[in-house]
């Protein structure tokens, strides 16, 4: 068993921006920021022996080039894994193979590794769902046998769903079950074909991340820097299937601009935060509006917001630890009250990101009405919010640019890099391909 004290006890802070106007018709924001310290030590001597299983996509798409750099992302993945970490290999086409189960990563290992990733061919449809499923199983049973031991799933695909479960919000849910049994999952899309809602749905409910890759000759080594690098981030997640609980009053409603908000009751929310990093704040940004400062009676809350972090540490699996926090709620009848200088540009860029992931998957379906409701709406209420500050006050600009764009279909290729782009913002994911968030940017979000 881990030491519970290697991971120290991450923090929870809860942070208005401005008071709640009692018209309903001015938002106020509430960020939830959690923060786990860095620790002392090594961190490689710290982190608990890691079973990764990677599950990879070998339908006929994938056949030539794209096959080469998964194998050679595989590769370097085997070279990075520590002697008691453990690997599986699972492809998936119209059937399911596995290569490689359950083994330990000292020399004889790696080279049965190296042997099985050669072994991988292209053919056949893509059979996702099963491909998955069996990948986390073999998780699910060695940590049900090795205590201490921590597990994650990374699934990289380059298509459609067309064999098995395809329907995205079933692979959500069966992403959250394997969540629950202890094993986050991580997606790589490859190229311009795989189903973003697909794999987003799978990595923000499986608690873990969202990669983009091109598939192109000139980017041929974007995947092993993905894969590589979510290693490095495994050794630096401080908490896993981390949940917000929140309590707020009945007249207040809520909007998760960041993590989708659920309704666990009569006031109380839950939001699935997934795995928290060391020293790299997470935010929760939820928008709020109310009718009133009147509370409903049952609520028992008074005036404040009362909020809970449950959480479980990487190699222990005997339960969720907690962590609390609470915040007096003020409200105001005035309608212009400039938000918090300090909070603004965070909240006001995440909700740029809210903003395109809408306008994105309203393309997609070529829904021209949610389009404008987004212009006369939405865009409006953005606009008036980053006027108040230089630093936010060219954000609407670019939102109105890619609404422009979005009255017509647009290509595959900007959607995903759209779609990765406001995924990593609202969910503080790092990008891990050379030159980072900024380089990777959709040139259509960028100040002219």
């Amino acid at each position: 068993m881990s030491d519970r004290n290697d991971y120290g006890q991450p923090h929870l802070t809860l942070k208005l921006d401005r008071p709640l106007a009692t018209d309903g018709t001015t938002p106020s924001h509430l960020v939830a920021t959690i923060v786990a310290p860095e620790r002392d030590r090594g961190e490689e001597h710290d982190s608990p022996p890691l079973h990764l299983a990677l599950v990879i996509d070998v339908s006929g798409s994938m056949r030539g080039a794209k096959l080469e750099a998964a194998r050679q992302a595989a590769l370097e993945v085997i070279e990075q894994l520590r002697p008691a970490d453990r690997l599986s290999l699972v492809a998936f086409e119209s059937n399911v193979h596995v290569h490689l189960a359950c083994e330990t990563m000292h020399a004889s290992g790696r080279t049965r590794a190296r042997a099985a990733v050669a072994e991988l061919r292209s053919m056949g449809t893509t059979f996702l769902s099963g491909g998955y499923v069996v990948g986390g199983e073999l998780l699910t049973e060695e940590l049900a046998l090795q205590d201490g031991h921590r597990a994650h799933l990374l699934l990289l695909s380059d298509g459609q769903a067309n064999s098995g479960e395809c329907r995205p919000e079933q692979l959500g849910l069966e992403a959250g079950r394997l969540l629950e049994a202890g094993v986050p999952t991580t997606c790589v899309g490859f190229g311009n074909d795989y189903n973003a809602e697909t794999l987003e749905a799978m990595a923000a409910q499986g608690g873990g991340r969202l990669h983009h890759a091109d598939s192109d000759a000139e980017n041929a080594a974007q995947l092993a820097e993905i894969l590589t690098g979510e290693l490095g981030e495994l050794v630096r997640t401080a908490c896993e299937a981390a949940e917000l609980e929140l309590e707020i009053p009945e007249n207040v409603s809520v909007v998760g601009l960041s993590h989708a908000v659920d309704q666990a009751g009569r006031g109380r929310l839950v939001v699935k935060v997934g795995s928290v990093l060391k020293g790299r704040p997470l935010h929760v940004v939820l928008q709020l509006s109310s009718d009133g400062p009147r509370l409903l009676p049952g609520i028992g809350l008074g005036d404040r917001c009362g909020a809970r972090l449950r959480y479980r540490r990487p190699g222990d699996h005997e339960g969720l630890s907690t962590e609390n926090a609470e915040l007096s709620l003020e409200f105001a009848e005035a309608r212009d009250i400039a938000p918090d200088v300090a909070l603004a540009p965070m909240i006001a860029r995440v909700w740029r990101a809210f903003l395109v992931d809408l306008i994105t998957k309203a393309n997609r379906r070529r829904d021209r009405s949610e389009i404008s409701r987004i212009r006369e709406d939405d865009l409006l209420r953005f606009a008036d919010y980053c006027a108040y500050h230089r630093e936010t006050a060219s954000l609407p600009e670019s939102v109105e640019r890619l609404l422009r764009e979005a009255r017509r279909p647009m290509g595959e290729n900007i959607l995903k890099q759209l779609a990765t782009h406001s995924h990593k913002i609202r969910y503080c994911e790092d990008e891990l391909r050379k030159g980072g968030l900024e380089a990777h940017a959709p040139s259509i979000l960028r100040d002219r």
